[in-house]
C-alpha cells in the first residue's frame, strides 16, 4: 500500500511538473525573433544595407524583389511580407478588381473601412484570392513568413451571426496558410478578440500595434488590463510570441513590455511605415 501511494505521488508531480512547464515555455519569444522593424516603402540599395541591422522585417511584397530577400536572408535577416486579410486595399487596383465579387456586403453596398471595401473571408474565392497573393508574392520570392494585418476590421460586423462566421473562416484560413508554408512565421497584427476563437499553435506572433499605458479614462485602463491579460495567457496556451509597436518614446513602456518577455519597436515616424526614418 505505501509503495502505491508513493508512486501515486510522483506521478502527480511529474505531472504538475509538466503541467508548469508547458505554461510557461513559448514555442516562440520575442527574443527568438530578436529586433524587428515595419517598413511598406520603396528598398533603395542604402535602406537594403540599413536593413541588415535588423533580426526581423515586415515588408510590403510588391517593393522588394526575390534577389533582395535573398541578399537579406544572407545577413540572417528573416523577411516577412505583408498581407491584408479583411481589408481589400483601395491602393491595389488589380486586387481590387478580382475580388470585388467577393466583398462583404451591408444591405445593398459593401462594407468598408474607410475607401477599404472588406473581403468576405466566409467565400472559398476570396480565400484562395488571398493564399494566391500569399504564394506568388511572398513564399515564391522567398520570404519566411506572413504578416496578416486588417484582422481587427471584423469589429466593424455588427451582425452576430455574420461576425461569428467570419472569425470561423478566418480560424480555417489560418489552417490553410500553415499548411501552405508549415516552416513559415504567421504573424497576426491585433484582432484581440478574434484571438481567442483561433486553434492552439495557429500563429508564431501576436502584434500589439499602437501600444501606449492609457490613464483611467472612459474605462480604457479596464480594456487595457483586460487586453494584457488574454495576451499572457494566450502567449502561453498558444505558444506565441508578443510584439508591440509604440508611437511614442516612453520608460515605463519600456520596463512594461520587458516584465513581461514582450517585444518592443518605438516607431520613429508616427503611424506610417512607408518612410525610412533611422531610429535613434
Amino acid at each position: 500500500m505505501k509503495w502505491m501511494i508513493v508512486t501515486s505521488l510522483v506521478l502527480v508531480f511529474v505531472l504538475l511538473a509538466g503541467a508548469w512547464f508547458w505554461w510557461t515555455t513559448a514555442r516562440v519569444t520575442a527574443d527568438h525573433l530578436g529586433h524587428y522593424r515595419i517598413y511598406y516603402g520603396e528598398i533603395t540599395d542604402k535602406i537594403l544595407d540599413k536593413m541588415k541591422a535588423f533580426d526581423l522585417l515586415v515588408v510590403e511584397p510588391k517593393q522588394i524583389s526575390q534577389d533582395q530577400v535573398q541578399e537579406l536572408k544572407k545577413a540572417g535577416v528573416k523577411v516577412v511580407g505583408y498581407l491584408s486579410v479583411m481589408e481589400v486595399g483601395s491602393w491595389d487596383e488589380d486586387h481590387m478588381e478580382v475580388t470585388q465579387p467577393y466583398w462583404l456586403m451591408e444591405g445593398s453596398k459593401p462594407l468598408r473601412n474607410g475607401t477599404n471595401p472588406v473581403g468576405d473571408l466566409t467565400h472559398p474565392l476570396y480565400q484562395g484570392i488571398l493564399l494566391e497573393k500569399l504564394q506568388v508574392e511572398i513564399l515564391n520570392k522567398g520570404m519566411e513568413g506572413v504578416f496578416l494585418d486588417t484582422v481587427e476590421t471584423s469589429d466593424l460586423i455588427k451582425d452576430p451571426q455574420v461576425y461569428t462566421e467570419i472569425v470561423t473562416a478566418y480560424s480555417d484560413f489560418l489552417g490553410d496558410i500553415r499548411r501552405l508554408m508549415p516552416e513559415g512565421l504567421i504573424i497576426q497584427n491585433r484582432g484581440f478578440d478574434v484571438l481567442a476563437s483561433i486553434d492552439r499553435f495557429a500563429i508564431d506572433a501576436f502584434v500589439w500595434e499602437n501600444f501606449f499605458l492609457p490613464e483611467d479614462q472612459a474605462g480604457e485602463k479596464r480594456i487595457f488590463d483586460k487586453r494584457v491579460w488574454d495576451l499572457e495567457v494566450s502567449s502561453r496556451w498558444r505558444s506565441h510570441a508578443v510584439l508591440t509597436i509604440s508611437y511614442e518614446e516612453s520608460e515605463a513602456t519600456r520596463e512594461f513590455t520587458r516584465k513581461r518577455g514582450w517585444g518592443l519597436l518605438v516607431h520613429p515616424d508616427g503611424t506610417s511605415h512607408n518612410r525610412w526614418v533611422d531610429q535613434p
